[in-house]
């Protein structure tokens, strides 16, 4: 029986893992700097000024605002990518994560209570990320999510 030394492929295995976490995280920040496609508050702020049914320009507003950590106008940005596209997955998303993050609990309560009219599986969803998560305390947010649960399954 041949014996194979076991080191080599342990760090081959290693050197791969840790280039696989390099690029993810390459990645991360790459899709965060081109959410926005790298253009500065004013730019956008200015190109919906000038086309303000734009919904793209609406969206790249409000992901660079999430990213500047300004939840509240990020949120108000999805809703306003949502009153022009109103089945924008990606601005639905959004728009509830944001106003969670900006601690808007009546917005996000009246927010979650249309969505599970319109796409319970996405508000099912959505209760299970992170960012609502702290919500589900409150009786109100966990009858909702029960809510959603029983229509998602219909």
């Amino acid at each position: 029986m041949q014996h194979y030394p076991r080191k080599p492929s342990i760090l081959i295995l290693a050197l791969g893992v840790l280039t696989g976490l390099g690029l993810v995280s390459a990645w991360g920040r790459f899709s965060d700097d081109s959410a926005a496609n790298g253009q500065s508050v004013e730019a956008l702020q200015a190109a919906i000024a000038s086309n303000p049914t734009d919904a793209g320009a609406w969206f790249n507003y409000g992901q660079r605002l999430r990213r500047d950590q300004k939840f509240g106008p990020a949120a108000t940005a999805f809703r306003k990518v949502l009153e022009i596209e109103p089945y924008h997955r990606e601005a639905r998303i959004f728009a509830a994560t944001t106003l969670a993050q900006a601690g808007e609990r009546d917005e996000l309560r009246a927010y979650m209570g249309e969505l599970i009219l319109s796409n319970a599986k996405m508000a099912v969803d959505l209760f299970d990320r992170p960012e609502l998560q702290p919500y589900l305390a409150d009786p109100h947010f966990l009858a909702m999510q029960k809510d959603a649960r029983g229509q998602a399954l219909d």
